[in-house]
């Protein structure tokens, strides 16, 4: 993983307030067990209004996180996140397990994914 990687689209909003994807991947990396080696989040359609975005993160997991059971992993990085972010910044739509982040990543569905949600 380079470091200076993110894979965000600009802000969005969340109920009213700016959400910025590259915090949220930031936070993600940031777990001290190092769960993932690459992350893209992105905002994605909520379920409450048509037109609300809501984030969701794919991750590429580390072979400390695949150790952990995949399950396991994202719980632990979605409680992760939950206990550090603004509750707007929750991973509302998720995390995806993905074999690979894309460069071209913004704005499109990932490809080639283990179909395992938080």
């Amino acid at each position: 993983m380079r470091p200076d990687r993110h894979y965000h689209q600009d802000t969005f909003k969340v109920s009213g307030k700016q959400v910025s994807p590259s915090e949220i991947e930031d936070t993600l990396r940031e777990h001290p067990s190092r769960f993932i080696t690459d992350v893209a989040v992105a905002g994605v359609k909520g379920e409450r209004l048509s037109s609300e975005l809501v984030p969701r993160a794919w991750v590429v997991l580390s072979d400390t996180g695949k150790g952990q059971g995949i399950e396991a992993a994202l719980a632990a990085l979605d409680e992760w996140a939950r206990s550090r972010l603004s509750k707007h910044k929750w991973l509302r739509g998720g995390l995806q397990v993905v074999d690979e982040v894309s460069d071209l990543y913004v704005g499109k569905s990932m490809t080639s994914s283990v179909d395992v949600y938080v």
